[in-house]
């Protein structure tokens, strides 16, 4: 059978991921979007996450593909 990770683990990388497509897209500005669907980026949710998840498993993210 196929490995899969444990959940917050597998949406931590995902959350990873879309962040960076995010920010690569909005030139790493503040800001994602452009009008009036603009947010503005804290990163606040995901730093959260990685808060749990790493200590959970004592693994840390060396990069994201």
């Amino acid at each position: 059978s196929a490995y899969e990770p444990p959940w917050d683990v597998a949406h931590l990388c995902v959350a990873e991921a879309i962040a960076s497509l995010q920010q690569e897209m909005a030139g790493w500005g503040r800001t994602i979007g452009a009008g009036d669907s603009a947010l503005e980026w804290s990163g606040r949710g995901l730093a959260e996450l990685r808060k749990q998840v790493i200590p959970a498993y004592k693994r840390y993210k060396v990069g994201v593909v």
